[in-house]
């Protein structure tokens, strides 16, 4: 009997250092795909700076066309807008008003530098500040309709250059590429697609104009910016 308890005993102990192999390797080749799949993230900032890059050469190239004469008072000739007036463009159109602090700290730049790029943005009519009704001692920065049509005809040159990009892609890596952001999703809490700006493009071309109103389309930066 005694025979039989030590050999059950026996098993019981195999049992268990088996299950804490077993537990073992499944937390180290979790550990290897991790930190793989950590290496591969970095290929995102590749991705993105050829984004970029496209985008860039589009806008020089924008910059190179002639540009209207100016008007009696000038309202025509407009200086161009960098990558920091863009942020800030984006950041207030998804955030809708900030104080000019609260645009500083979303930019990570100085409080002067946030100043100099809203008086750039102010002078062209694209931001507005307002004081805030629930306390007149704030004083907030909104779009102007022409500065949010700016931000979408920007936006929408992201997406067409991000589309430039991926285009080499087979239907299948991409949705492999689908699925694989899907994951990234739910660690966000945002597993649905963001909404793509309303005006078509294809994938080599620049994006295709579509009417608005009047009293936007004739801002002289969007003029330059969708010829």
């Amino acid at each position: 009997m005694l025979m039989g308890a030590a050999h059950k005993q026996m098993k019981t102990t195999e049992s268990k250092v088996r299950e804490m192999t077993t537990e073992a390797t499944v937390a180290a080749k979790h550990e290897q795909m991790l930190r793989q799949a950590i290496g591969r993230m970095y290929i995102l900032q590749d991705i993105m700076r050829l984004v970029v890059q496209d985008v860039r050469s589009e806008l020089a190239r924008l910059d190179t066309m002639p540009r209207p004469p100016a008007g009696p008072d000038k309202s025509s000739s407009v200086a161009p807008i960098g990558e920091a007036q863009y942020h800030v463009l984006f950041i207030l159109a998804t955030s809708g008003s900030l104080t000019a602090g609260g645009l500083a700290d979303r930019c990570h730049v100085a409080n002067p530098t946030i100043s100099k790029i809203l008086n750039h943005l102010e002078s062209d009519g694209l931001v507005e500040r307002h004081i805030d009704p629930a306390n007149r001692r704030v004083v907030r920065v909104v779009l102007t309709d022409a500065g949010r049509a700016a931000h979408d005809l920007m936006k929408l040159r992201f997406e067409a250059a991000l589309g430039r990009v991926l285009e080499p892609l087979s239907e299948s890596e991409l949705s492999d590429l689908i699925n694989a952001f899907d994951h990234l999703g739910r660690l966000v809490g945002k597993t649905e697609d963001r909404p793509l700006t309303s005006r078509s493009w294809a994938p080599g071309q620049s994006p295709s104009p579509t009417p608005q109103d009047p009293g936007i389309s004739s801002h002289p930066l969007l003029e330059r910016l969708d010829p």
